[in-house]
């Protein structure tokens, strides 16, 4: 299964950005239609999807689990003690209290700019000539 370390590393872990899109996607599509239903965050692995089952995204538990349907489904098995993710919503609150203050900053005028401590999100990134962040090729 594909795994995150703890929630909060969805939003500040860049090895787990995939996450964060997940859950922006799910959060867009439900506000954008109107669909109030359950929505699966999932990765497909195109290369391995053949040969290996599609497992869902675990992380740590959600933060109030006293309205999730299916909660037997998603707790951890007896190896494990990340929780399955089926619906994006168990963790829409607890998403959006740790996303909101990060978008406050990124658009705070006042916060400046600062690189991140790991170069290999530089490696790619557009607008490194404008930071002129001095990277090993």
């Amino acid at each position: 299964a594909t795994s995150a370390k703890d929630f909060p590393s969805v939003i500040h872990d860049y090895r787990v950005k995939a996450y964060l899109q997940l859950m922006l996607y799910c959060q867009a599509y439900s506000q954008h239609t109107g669909y109030t239903g359950a929505i699966q965050p999932i990765i497909y692995p195109i290369r391995t999807m053949m040969v290996r089952k599609i497992e869902p995204l675990q992380w740590s538990a959600p933060s109030c689990t006293g309205n999730i349907e299916l909660l037997d489904l998603k707790k951890p098995s007896r190896n494990s003690t990340k929780w399955n993710v089926f619906d994006y919503r168990d963790y829409m609150t607890e998403f959006n209290d740790l996303l909101i203050p990060e978008l406050e900053k990124l658009f705070d005028p006042e916060t400046p700019f600062l690189c991140p401590d790991n170069n290999d999100a530089c490696r790619y990134c557009k607008f490194l000539q404008i930071c002129r962040r001095e990277i090993q090729r």
